[in-house]
């Protein structure tokens, strides 16, 4: 739950539409959703007026989100709730992935999908088809464990 006395300090320092959706999100989170048109029906407001405010609070460092295009969705996975808060990085969601050759197992944060696709030279294209299921190894050797879409991930 945020503070009290950090929400006072928001409230004070920023829009109040941006507080409020921060408190909404705080309820919500870690959460995807396919659209932010959804996130938006969901918390009773609209889609521009949400989009204004993620943008905003991320740029504060208050909250910590991602969105893919092609309603491949939105996912917040963290919110500030004290004034010395901060995100771990190990919170943000990602895939879970195997080497079928070593049984080595390593965590994709879905913000570092392009960045480990290209050190490996695999063209992006391939390596969502893969992340997204459709393909089971990828290069003869990654098998996919876990998605952030899954409800429990598998270490």
């Amino acid at each position: 739950m945020i503070e009290p006395e950090f929400l006072s300090h928001l409230r004070h320092h920023h829009r109040a539409e941006m507080v409020l959706t921060m408190v909404q999100i705080e309820q919500l989170i870690p959460g995807w959703w396919e659209t932010i048109s959804d996130l938006a029906l969901q918390i009773g407001t609209d889609r521009a007026t949400l989009s204004r405010s993620l943008s905003h609070l991320e740029k504060r460092g208050l909250i910590r989100y991602y969105s893919i295009s092609n309603k491949s969705g939105t996912w917040i996975w963290w919110v500030k709730r004290h004034a010395v808060d901060a995100p771990k990085p190990e919170d943000e969601p990602g895939w879970r992935i195997m080497c079928d050759q070593t049984k080595y197992r390593i965590k994709i944060p879905i913000s570092k999908r392009r960045e480990w696709a290209k050190s490996k030279g695999i063209p992006f294209s391939t390596f969502c088809g893969f992340l997204y299921g459709r393909q089971k190894v990828l290069n003869r050797r990654w098998r996919l464990i876990s998605s952030p879409l899954d409800l429990e991930a598998v270490d």
